[in-house]
C-alpha cells in the first residue's frame, strides 16, 4: 500500500537523501555530543559552573556559527562543479576554502580573546563572566580546525562519503569524553596526582585538541586516499584566488549572516536568561542542549538536500532539484514530530543527566528546565522546517532573500517577542522561550514559501550555476 501511494521517484530519492544524511546526521550528533560531553561533566561541578558554562558557549557558538556560515558555502560549490564534471574547478574550491576559513578562523580566535569584557558589557554577573572567559580561552581554539573540518565533510558528502566525516567525528568524540573526564577533575596514576584538576577550562582545552585532531585525520585522508586524491593532485594554488574569495564573500556572507540571526536568537536568549539568575540560565542550557541534540537530525538532512539539489542544478534538472526539496522537508516532518512526543511525555528522564537530582539547591533548576523542555517540543517542526527550508535555497544559489528572512524572523519577532513576554508581561523564562517559537514559526514558513515559489510550476526555470 505504501509503495503505491508514494511515487517510484520519491522512494528512490527518499532512499538517496537516507543514505546520504544519515552519516552526515550522526556526525553532527558526535559533534554535538562534544559539547553535550562538555556540559555534562561541568555540570559535576556544579550549578554554578554549568551557568558559566552556558555564558561561554552562547558567546562561542554565536562566532562559530558566523564562521561555519562561509565554510558551508564550499558545499554547493563543490556538488555544482560535481555535476558538471569539473575536477579542477572542484580543487580549486577546497584549497581556497581550506585557506580562507583557517584565516576566517583565527581572526575569531582573536575576538574571542576579549570573551570575559564582552560578556560584562552585556550586563552578565562578575563572577559569571570571569568564570565564562576562562573557559573560553581554551575552547574559542576549536574553531579553527571545526571551519577546516566542514569544508572536508562537503567535500566527502560530494562524493557520497558522508560515513568518512562520521568516522573521523567519532574518533574525536571518544578522545573529547576521555580528555574531558581527565582534564576538569585531574589524572591520577596508583593514587599519584599526575594532571591538575583544571575545572571548566579543562573541558575548553579537551573540546580543542579533539577537533585539531579530527582536522588532521581528515586533511591526511584526502591527500593519500581515493577518489579525493585524485581532486588534490589537481594542484592549484594556495595564495588567495580573488575571483573565487569574491564569490565564496558574497554567497558566503548571507550564509552567515542567516546563521548568525538564529545562533544570535538563541545566544542573547542566554544573556537574557542570565538578568533572570543563575538557576534560569543553568536550566534554560539544559533545555538547549537537549533540543539541539534532536536539531541535529534535520541538520544532516538539510546538508544533504543542500548537495542533492545543487548537484541537480549542476546537471540543468529542475525536476529533480524540487523533489529533493520536498522529500527532505517530509523526512524531516517524521522525524522532528517523533521528537517533539518524545520531549513532551518523558521529559524528566533527559533533564536529570545533567545536575545531582538528589541536591536540594538543583530542584528548581530541573523543574524550570522540564517547563523550558516542553515549549522547545512545541517547536521542533518549526526547527526542523526552517533549516531543511533554508539548505534547499542554499542549493539554489537563493542566500540573500532568506537572509532578510531571518533577520525579519529571528530578530524582527523572535527576539522581540522574548523580550516582551519576559520582561514587559513578566512572564521570565517561559516568555523568553514562547519567543524563540514564534521566531522559528515565522522563518519556517518564509523559507518553505520561498522554496515553493521558486520550483512550482511546470515553467520553473533551473537556476543558473554559481
Amino acid at each position: 500500500m505504501t509503495n503505491r501511494l508514494i511515487p517510484a521517484a520519491w522512494r528512490a530519492e527518499s532512499r538517496a537523501m537516507l543514505l546520504l544524511a544519515a552519516p552526515v546526521a550522526l556526525g553532527q550528533l558526535l559533534q554535538m555530543g562534544m559539547n553535550l560531553t562538555d556540559m555534562l561533566v561541568i555540570g559535576r561541578l556544579g550549578k554554578e559552573a554549568l551557568a558559566a558554562a552556558a555564558l561561554a558557549q552562547g558567546l562561542w557558538v554565536f562566532f562559530w556559527f558566523f564562521g561555519m556560515g562561509l565554510a558551508t558555502v564550499t558545499a554547493p560549490l563543490l556538488a555544482q562543479a560535481q555535476g558538471e564534471g569539473d575536477t579542477a574547478g572542484q580543487a580549486r574550491v577546497l584549497r581556497q576554502g581550506l585557506v580562507l576559513n583557517l584565516l576566517i578562523g583565527l581572526g575569531i580566535v582573536a575576538i574571542l580573546g576579549w570573551s570575559e569584557l564582552l560578556l560584562l558589557w552585556l550586563g552578565q554577573a562578575p563572577d559569571l563572566a570571569r568564570e565564562a572567559g576562562h573557559y573560553l580561552q581554551a575552547l574559542r581554539w576549536a574553531i579553527p580546525p571545526l571551519l577546516l573540518m566542514t569544508v572536508c565533510r562537503n567535500l566527502f558528502v560530494t562524493y557520497q562519503k558522508a560515513n568518512l566525516s562520521l568516522g573521523f567525528t567519532s574518533g574525536a568524540f571518544v578522545l573529547n569524553l576521555g580528555l574531558d573526564i581527565v582534564l576538569v577533575f585531574g589524572g591520577q596514576i596508583i593514587g599519584l596526582s599526575i594532571i591538575p584538576a583544571f575545572g571548566l577550562i579543562g573541558a575548553g582545552i579537551a573540546t580543542a585538541a579533539g577537533c585539531w585532531l579530527m582536522v588532521a585525520a581528515m586533511l591526511i585522508y584526502i591527500v593519500t586516499k581515493a577518489p579525493f586524491r585524485a581532486v588534490w593532485a589537481q594542484g592549484g594554488r594556495w595564495w588567495p584566488d580573488a575571483a573565487l574569495w569574491r564569490k565564496m564573500l558574497v554567497l558566503g556572507l548571507p550564509i552567515s549572516v542567516t546563521m548568525v540571526m538564529e545562533v544570535g536568537l538563541f545566544a542573547i536568549a542566554g544573556m537574557l536568561m542570565g538578568w533572570l539568575g543563575t538557576d534560569p540560565l543553568a536550566a534554560h542550557q539544559i533545555a538547549i542542549l537537549i533540543a539541539s541534540v534532536t536539531f541535529m537530525v534535520p541538520w544532516g538532512i538539510s546538508q544533504a538536500a543542500t548537495v542533492r539539489i545543487a548537484a541537480a542544478v549542476g546537471r540543468g534538472d529542475a525536476e529533480a532539484a524540487a523533489q529533493a526539496g520536498w522529500v527532505a522537508q517530509a523526512m524531516g516532518l517524521v522525524f522532528m514530530g517523533a521528537m517533539a512526543l518524545v520531549l513532551w511525555l518523558m521529559p524528566h528522564p533527559f533533564v536529570r543527566q545533567f545536575l545531582d537530582a538528589e541536591a536540594a539547591a538543583n530542584v528548581a533548576v530541573l523543574d524550570l528546565a522540564v517547563t523550558y523542555l516542553a515549549i522547545a517540543a512545541l517547536f521542533q517542526l518549526f526547527d526542523g522546517m526552517q533549516v531543511i527550508g533554508v539548505a534547499s535555497l542554499r542549493g539554489l544559489s537563493d542566500t540573500k532573500v532568506p537572509m532578510f528572512f531571518a533577520i525579519f524572523g529571528y530578530w524582527g519577532v523572535g527576539l522581540t517577542t522574548s523580550y516582551l513576554l519576559g520582561f514587559v508581561a513578566h512572564w521570565k523564562g517561559v516568555g523568553v522561550w514562547i519567543g524563540l517559537a514564534t521566531g522559528l514559526a515565522v522563518v519556517a514558513f518564509l523559507m518553505v514559501w520561498r522554496f515553493r515559489a521558486l520550483t512550482a510550476g511546470r515553467g520553473r526555470a533551473i537556476p543558473q550555476p554559481i
